[in-house]
């Protein structure tokens, strides 16, 4: 049988800020740690991230990740390796796909799910080092594992950049949320991404995510759900 898992993630670890640009890496996103008997509970690790934690469990515009993987929650997990979800252990990941009868994966990121700076140049440097990092971390099993590339739509001459490298480095998609910061997907600023994602032959792939920070302070999770901001719009 050959399966395609068409949306299956890895979870970001701070090897992942190694691909900054030297003149970034001050601004690197670093992991905060909280006791577990806060309201967080054990989901207490954040990303600190331009001055906001990532991910936000409580409160207005609130969502949850799996990441950072030191968050007791994730710690405690039986059911996959570390270094599967962090891509760490390429050997480890494959072991799990053979254990579930997957052929290939196409890898989605986490945090990238959701809106993580306004900072233009700090979005350019985030996207960048991920794709950057997924193109080294997949390269060892390149036949079986594809992944998905983020692109920092506030600038759009660097999302081009980025989305060509990813293609010269084997993703086979780009990543949109429902809505992107202020715009929808049909807002014509993002057409010249999606001809050039064309001519690249890379998918769109809009995946659930709190893209617009706007929305999302609408909705409290502490007294909802996250449908509304989160899963709606896709």
């Amino acid at each position: 049988m050959h399966v395609v898992d068409a949306d299956t993630h890895i979870v970001e670890s701070e090897a992942v800020w190694d691909y900054l640009d030297e003149d970034m890496y001050s601004r690197r996103p670093v992991i905060i740690r909280v006791p577990n008997d806060t309201l967080y509970k054990t989901r207490n690790a954040f990303w600190l991230i331009d001055g906001n934690i990532r991910p936000k469990p409580a409160g207005r515009g609130g969502f949850t990740l799996h990441t950072p993987s030191v968050a007791d929650r994730e710690l405690n997990r039986t059911d996959t390796s570390l270094g599967s979800r962090e891509l760490s252990n390429i050997d480890s990941r494959i072991q799990d796909m053979d254990r579930l009868g997957v052929s290939v994966q196409i890898l989605y990121p986490t945090l990238f799910l959701v809106h993580l700076t306004e900072d233009p140049a700090l979005e350019v440097a985030l996207c960048q080092a991920y794709n950057r990092w997924m193109s080294y971390a997949s390269a060892a099993a390149s036949s079986r594992i594809k992944w998905i590339a983020v692109a920092p739509f506030a600038d759009l001459e660097a999302s081009l950049i980025q989305i060509n490298y990813a293609q010269e480095h084997g993703a086979v998609g780009v990543l949109f949320r429902g809505m992107e910061h202020n715009r929808s997907l049909a807002d014509p600023y993002f057409f010249p991404i999606y001809q050039e994602a064309s001519r690249l032959g890379l998918a769109i792939c809009i995946h659930t995510g709190p893209g617009s920070p706007a929305l999302s302070n609408v909705f409290d999770v502490s007294i909802g759900s996250g449908f509304g901001h989160i899963s709606l719009l896709r």
